[in-house]
C-alpha cells in the first residue's frame, strides 16, 4: 500500500507539473510497482488520471485557460476511440498489450524531444485560436 501510496502521489504530482502523461506512467507503475494483472491496471489507471486530471485542471478552470471547444472536440474522439481500444485490448495477450504501451512511449518521448519546426495543429489559427 505505501509503494502505491508513493506512486500515485507522483503520478499526481507530474500531471499536476506537466499537464498530462499520467496514463503513461499510471499503467506500469500499477503492474510492477503496485503488482496489478494488467487487465486490472487499465481501468484502476483511467480512474487514477481521471481523479488527479480533474484536480489539477480547477485552477486553471478558474483562470480561464481552458480552451473548451478544442478540449469538447479531443475528449469526445477519445472516450469515443476508447470504447474500441478496450475491445481490441480484451482480444490480446498483456503481454503484446505491455510491449505495445512501450513502444508508444517510446515514440512518445522522442517526439517530444525531436525539434519541432511547426507550431500549432490543423485546427490552431495563427492568432492561437481553434477553428
Amino acid at each position: 500500500m505505501l509503494s502505491a501510496l508513493g506512486l500515485g502521489a507522483v503520478i499526481g504530482i507530474l500531471l499536476g507539473l506537466l499537464g498530462g502523461g499520467g496514463s503513461i506512467l499510471a499503467v506500469p507503475a500499477l503492474v510492477y510497482g503496485a503488482g496489478l494483472p494488467l487487465a486490472s491496471a487499465i481501468p484502476a489507471s483511467l480512474l487514477v488520471v481521471g481523479i488527479s486530471s480533474a484536480t489539477a485542471v480547477l485552477p486553471r478552470i478558474r483562470a480561464r485557460q481552458v480552451r473548451w471547444r478544442i478540449a469538447a472536440v479531443f475528449g469526445g474522439a477519445g472516450a469515443a476511440a476508447a470504447f474500441a481500444g478496450a475491445a481490441l485490448g480484451r482480444l490480446l495477450p498483456p503481454q503484446a498489450v505491455l510491449i505495445g504501451f512501450a513502444a508508444l512511449m517510446v515514440v512518445a518521448g522522442w517526439r517530444m524531444l525531436a525539434e519541432q519546426t511547426a507550431v500549432g495543429g490543423a485546427c490552431a489559427l495563427p492568432g492561437g485560436g481553434v477553428n
